[in-house]
């Protein structure tokens, strides 16, 4: 009798590393497979909590449920690779039906888990969908209700993570997203239920490192300013957050952005284009105002930044057309447009800047930092007031960013973060008074 049930747990042993191997791609994407690592984890917690789950046996079934709910998306989606937008709704609809089926070659073990899988994406407001033949019984909707939550706060504050670098605004912007949609695309009473557990602290463990979810004073009050600033957020839950609605370009905005797409798209072939594409964006920079000039500045740092040796450094000669055109069009206001420059370092330590923006700036930040210096040494601009005061902000952030990597387990995160902390130091040890 013992040795039936070892063998029948090493058939189950067996089928969740074949899962977890092809479906979950363990190795050819950890990101996304860690994703419902944490997302189990959470939906166990929430389980426990309620009286549906907080049997051992029930419990292990959502367990599975929320680690395998999404096995039978399309592979190019897992890999995060760009779809047609119809093929992508059609594939979305259909990855359930194809996850409870791909999960059936374990019926044996995972049943009751192919049933909660049927009711993951089911909303309270009717918008969500479901396989034709879903299983009835309020315990599966429960448990799809807990999926749902489980993975869509993994996901959204993983991807602000990514943006942002830091964890507790990622956490609260999780927080509030699902809070705004409770009643609608989550189950309230689960959402109440979640937000309770987060105030005792919710830990998980991923890769032996301990993470704590915890909402105290400082997290709720993020929540709510969120919740209570100008922010929307898109209607997928998987969206990106944003903080400012898109404008329409203007005349001159489509101008700039002609010049630096075609540097970023590769389409200039010799010196002499790339340098004049660089003269026009400058003089473009030169009339524009407060609220153009971070977006210009950036881009042109993202368009010399296509030219560069293998190290990453910006090629010399264009450095050198770069300083001279300021020479040319800047020569009266040198210390204003070297206070916009360090302006925009301010913007991004407070996090101030769009997120397209900051994406950019952070790609590129060793080569911003380089540009900062130059321009300093070159025109013998400094400021002791502002110097002191960005000194002591870069100084604030680098203790954050240091402090934030304890509570960061995704290895391609932390050498980014470590990357950006070294930048800080570079940044603080190098601008001096001249």
């Amino acid at each position: 009798m013992d040795n039936c049930i070892e063998i029948i747990e090493k058939i189950k042993k067996d089928l969740i590393n074949f899962y977890d191997n092809y479906f979950l791609l363990k190795k050819k994407n950890k990101e996304f497979y860690l994703h419902y690592l944490c997302s189990a984890q959470i939906a166990s917690k929430i389980g426990f909590a309620t009286k549906e789950y907080s049997d051992p046996v029930r419990n292990e079934a959502l367990y599975f449920a929320t680690l395998y709910c999404d096995i039978g998306l399309d592979y190019k989606l897992k890999m995060g690779e760009n779809i047609e937008a119809d093929e992508k709704i059609k594939v979305l609809k259909s990855h359930v039906k194809e996850s409870m089926e791909i999960l059936k070659s374990g019926n044996y073990f995972f049943r009751n888990s192919i049933l909660i899988i049927a009711w993951h994406h089911y909303q309270p407001d009717g918008k969500g969908y479901m396989p034709e033949d879903f299983p009835k019984l309020n315990l599966y909707k429960v448990g799809g209700a807990i999926v749902s939550i489980a993975t869509a706060f993994d996901s959204i504050f993983k991807r602000n993570l990514k943006k942002s670098s830091d964890f507790i605004y990622s956490f609260a912007v999780a927080i509030a997203k699902l809070k705004q949609y409770s009643g609608t695309q989550f189950d309230g009473k689960i959402f109440d239920i979640f937000y309770k557990l987060l105030k005792k602290g919710i830990s998980i463990n991923i890769e032996n490192k301990s993470v704590l979810f915890k909402i105290n004073d400082i997290v709720e009050e993020k929540i709510e300013n969120i919740l209570s600033d100008n922010i929307f957020f898109n209607e997928n839950v998987g969206g990106d957050f944003c903080k400012d609605k898109k404008k329409k370009d203007s005349p001159k905005n489509l101008d700039f952005n002609t010049l630096f797409n075609a540097g970023i798209k590769g389409d200039l072939y010799n010196v002499e284009e790339i340098v004049n594409h660089l003269e026009k964006m400058i003089k473009i920079l030169k009339t524009a105002d407060d609220r153009e000039f971070n977006e210009y500045f950036i881009k042109i740092l993202v368009f010399m930044s296509q030219f560069k040796y293998p190290d990453g450094e910006i090629k010399s000669f264009l450095v050198d057309a770069f300083f001279n055109f300021v020479d040319r069009y800047f020569s009266d206001i040198y210390h204003e447009l070297y206070k916009k420059i360090l302006n925009i370092w301010v913007a991004y330590i407070k996090d101030e800047l769009q997120e397209e923006l900051k994406s950019y700036l952070e790609t590129y930040l060793s080569n911003f930092i380089k540009l900062i210096i130059k321009f300093q040494r070159s025109f013998q601009v400094f400021d002791k007031n502002m110097f002191e005061s960005i000194k002591k902000i870069s100084n604030e952030k680098e203790k954050h960013l240091t402090e934030e990597l304890k509570h960061i387990y995704d290895p391609e995160l932390i050498d980014r973060i470590k990357e950006t902390i070294e930048n800080f130091k570079y940044f603080i040890n190098s601008i001096q008074p001249y």
